[in-house]
């Protein structure tokens, strides 16, 4: 059963603007306590914020006067994910951060001070690395400090989507969290990550068209296409159960979690509300 902290509240950092939420409990709409638009430059690859620091302050101002912490979910759109593979005999989590900076760099072609490069660096053998802009979460550390307030964490969409509801999916699946404009799907195999591939789009894929991709990403790598696929984060996707050759789930569903929808008229959308949503303890 879920459950919530007096005098804290969740935000999510969206595509195209920042909200601070406030769940509420039986079935009850969530409060929207802050809103800030974003005004992203959009250009086929990564989006693009010129000024992180003023819609962050407008929220984090707005939340100082009605709670004292905050948890942020940052959307798969600002993100960068891969694999990293530990060696065996590596000699410190120091080790391990270095190589998943060097790997990032080698991949994307940036340099990883410009990133905050963040995995789970006391696993062992392959993980999912990702990576959000420092610009970012340092303007979420300064305007939430400035105001006040403790910054309790700071994660992104597809991680929160994954703890939250890992515990209910099989060991070998296709995991994907949906931001606006981007996937990210992680392939699993025995419990672990095989394969990360992170697609971005003009236009959300249907149903139909997204296990296609899976499909065919499967089959370009070389490794065994699961049975099952989970889609969690931001998709109205339908069409659970048996669909092609998957076993399709839709996690996080509007529908089986009203509180998941903002009270109307609070000048938010449901998408934005749910990226908040996926830091909600359980």
């Amino acid at each position: 059963m879920s459950r919530w902290l007096r005098n804290a509240c969740l935000v999510g950092v969206g595509l195209r603007e920042v909200v601070g939420i406030e769940p509420r409990h039986g079935g009850k709409p969530a409060d929207v306590l802050a809103v800030a638009s974003l005004d992203p430059a959009i250009s086929g690859g990564m989006p693009e914020v010129r000024n992180w620091g003023a819609p962050l302050a407008t929220v984090m101002a707005d939340l100082a006067r009605k709670v004292k912490t905050v948890d942020v979910s940052v959307a798969d759109d600002w993100v960068r994910y891969w694999r990293v593979e530990a060696p065996d005999g590596l000699g410190s989590m120091g080790e391990l951060r270095a190589l998943a900076q060097s790997r990032f760099e080698e991949l994307f072609g940036a340099t990883s001070a410009d990133w905050v490069v963040e995995a789970d660096w006391q696993a062992s053998g392959s993980m999912l690395a990702s990576a959000m802009p420092r610009e970012l979460v340092e303007a979420l550390r300064s305007s939430a400090e400035a105001c006040g307030l403790t910054l309790r964490t700071v994660a992104p969409a597809a991680v929160r989507w994954f703890n939250r509801h890992a515990d209910g999916m099989v060991t070998d699946c296709w995991f994907c969290s949906f931001g606006e404009r981007s996937v990210c799907a992680v392939l699993f195999e025995g419990g672990h990550v095989v394969h990360v591939r992170q697609f971005r789009f003009d236009q959300k894929p249907d149903t139909t068209e997204m296990l296609a991709r899976l499909e065919s990403e499967s089959l370009r790598v070389g490794l065994p296409q699961p049975r099952h696929a989970y889609f969690a984060g931001q998709t109205q996707m339908k069409g659970e159960g048996e669909v092609g050759s998957f076993k399709l789930k839709v996690l996080g569903r509007f529908d089986a979690m009203p509180e998941l929808r903002p009270r109307s008229g609070q000048g938010v959308t449901a998408e934005a509300s749910l990226l908040a949503f996926s830091g909600w303890v359980k």
